[in-house]
C-alpha cells in the first residue's frame, strides 16, 4: 500500500518534510499493534452510551474513513495526502482525473488494531485530520475527529507511575505507628468499632484502603484532613471531646469549653472540624494530651531500656516479601486492564490479529469473572 501526496507517490518521509512533522511525534519505532480508538461512542467510564428510551447500550456499527485528506503545511499551503494500493488515470469527456483503488476504511464498532509493521497505514491513520491526536491537530479548536490514537508507551507510562505511586504509599503505611494506623482507620471511617479490633485487623483494614487507591492516601497524608477526622473520631471514642444533649441537638465540649452544637442524627465530625481548624493552637494540644493520658493509663509503658536488644538498626528498606507484594499488585493491576481491553474486543472482528483472537480464547474464564466483579462493583453496567 502506497502513500500519495497531490497524487504523487510518496514515502513517509517525504510527507513528514512537506508537513514539518518529527519522527518522534510518530508511532513508528517498533513493530507492535497500534490501537485506534472510536470516539463519541462511550462514556468517560469506557462504557457505551445508553439510549434513553430503550436503556440499552448503544452498539455503534462500523465508521468509514476515507483514505484522503486534506493537510496544511507550515507555510499556509494545502496538499493532499492518499493512502491506496495503486492509482490510475480515469478519462472522461477528454477530462482526466486519478482514481485510486480504496476510497474508504472501515473503523470497527469501537477499535482497530494495526500491525505495528503496516508503517504506512499507521503513519497514514495517525497523521490525518481524522485523527483527535494527530499533530496536524495541535492548537486546533474542535477539530472534526472520528477517532483517537491509543499511545500505549503512554499507558506503560502510566502503569510505571502508578508503581511508583502504589511503593510511596505502602512505604508511608509501613512507616505509621500503632497510634497512627489507629487514628488514620478511625478517619476513614473503616469500622464502627475499632477499638475493639485486634491492631494486626486494623492494619488489613488500612492496607486494603491504601491499596484501592494509593494516589488519594499519598493526598490524604499530605494533607492531614483524616488524620484530624480520626483525631477527632477517637477523642470522641475516649470521651476527651464529651457532648450533652440540648434544645435542638448536642452540645460537644472539650475541657469545659463549649465548641459547638450539631442537630440530632447528624455527623459532628465536619462541624468539629471546623471549630479546631479555626484555633488549633488551642483546641488541638488539649485534645493530644487527652488522648495520650487515657492511653497511658489504658496500657502501661515498658521501659524500653530493658529491651535494648530488640531495637532493629532503624532500616526501613523492603524487604523481600514487600517487593514481591509489590510485584505481584503491579502484574494483578496489568493483568486487570488486560483482562477489560480484552473484553471490548468482537472475536467476529476480521481486523483482530490472530494472536488476539487466541489470547482471548484461552482466557475466557477470566475476562468474564472480571467483567462479572466489575458490573457487581458498579464500574461498568450490565
Amino acid at each position: 500500500m502506497n502513500l500519495y501526496i497531490d497524487d504523487k507517490k510518496s514515502t513517509i518521509k517525504d510527507i513528514s518534510l512537506l508537513l514539518g512533522l518529527k519522527s518522534h511525534e510518530l508511532p513508528l519505532s517498533d513493530s507492535r499493534p497500534k490501537t485506534f480508538e472510536r470516539i463519541g461512542v462511550k462514556d468517560q467510564n469506557g462504557n457505551y452510551k445508553i439510549d434513553p428510551q430503550s436503556k440499552k447500550a448503544i452498539i455503534p456499527s462500523g465508521l468509514s474513513i476515507p483514505m484522503t485528506f486534506d493537510a496544511q503545511t507550515p507555510d499556509g499551503g494545502v496538499v493532499k495526502i492518499t493512502y491506496s494500493a495503486r492509482q490510475s488515470v480515469v478519462t472522461n469527456n477528454g477530462i482526466s482525473r486519478m482514481k485510486y483503488d480504496n476510497k474508504m476504511m472501515t473503523l470497527p464498532k469501537d477499535q482497530l488494531m494495526v500491525s505495528g509493521n503496516e508503517k504506512n497505514l499507521v503513519f497514514f491513520l495517525f497523521i490525518s485530520t481524522k485523527n483527535l491526536t494527530s499533530p496536524l491537530n495541535i492548537g486546533k479548536a474542535n477539530p472534526n475527529c472520528d477517532y483517537k490514537y491509543l499511545d500505549s508507551e503512554a499507558t506503560a507510562r502510566l502503569l510505571n507511575e502508578k508503581e511508583d505511586i502504589l511503593i510511596e504509599a505502602l512505604s508511608t503505611f509501613k512507616s505509621l505507628g500503632e497510634a497512627q494506623i489507629k487514628t488514620l482507620a478511625k478517619g476513614y471511617k473503616l469500622s464502627s468499632n475499632i477499638d475493639d479490633l485486634s491492631i494486626e485487623e486494623v492494619k488489613t483494614l488500612l492496607r486494603n484502603k491504601v491499596k484501592q487507591d494509593p494516589a488519594k492516601f499519598n493526598l490524604d497524608i499530605q494533607s492531614h484532613e483524616v488524620a484530624l477526622d480520626g483525631t477527632i473520631q477517637d477523642a470522641i471514642d475516649k470521651q476527651i471531646i464529651t457532648s450533652r444533649n440540648s434544645t435542638s441537638g448536642f452540645t460537644w465540649i472539650l475541657n469545659g469549653i463549649d465548641l459547638v452544637e450539631t442537630p440530632n442524627n447528624n455527623n459532628p465530625i465536619p462541624s468539629l472540624r471546623t471549630v479546631i481548624l479555626g484555633n488549633m493552637d488551642e483546641y488541638f494540644p488539649m485534645i493530644k494530651d487527652g488522648i495520650q493520658k487515657r492511653n497511658v493509663a489504658a496500657s502501661p509503658k515498658i521501659d524500653a531500656k530493658h529491651f535494648s536488644d530488640f531495637i532493629g538498626d532503624g532500616n526501613s528498606s523492603f524487604d523481600a516479601g514487600d517487593r514481591k507484594l509489590i510485584s505481584q499488585l503491579t502484574q494483578e493491576e496489568r493483568r486487570i486492564v488486560q483482562l477489560r481491553e480484552w473484553a471490548k474486543l468482537d472475536l467476529n472482528d476480521p481486523s483482530i490479529h490472530h494472536a488476539t483472537k487466541r489470547a482471548i480464547e484461552n482466557n475466557k474464564k477470566d475476562i468474564e469473572e472480571q467483567r462479572q466483579k466489575d458490573i457487581a462493583e458498579g464500574l461498568i453496567k450490565a
